[in-house]
């Protein structure tokens, strides 16, 4: 993974063990300081390299809809900076 995808993945992660759900698109600007569109864009980075993907089940698109994958792989290396 990207380094620079790590603090959102990070941040996804924490809000599915911490309530169950996938963040919204706006608590990810608020927690991480980021404009929208860039938390859309990598968003798309994210779903490119295989490391979320999209609820087939959840209308619209928004970080609602997203579901973790490859999480026992990447677990390790999640809370790490340089991981």
């Amino acid at each position: 993974m990207q380094p620079a995808l790590r603090p959102l993945y990070r941040e996804i992660y924490q809000c599915f063990h911490d309530r169950g759900t996938p963040p919204t698109v706006r608590e990810l600007c608020a927690r991480l300081g980021l404009s929208p569109n860039a938390v859309q864009q990598q968003l798309v980075r994210l779903r490119q390299g295989g490391y979320i993907e999209e609820n087939p089940h959840s209308p619209g698109r928004c970080a609602r809809t997203i579901m973790l994958t490859g999480l026992r792989q990447l677990r390790p290396h999640l809370m790490t900076p340089t991981g």
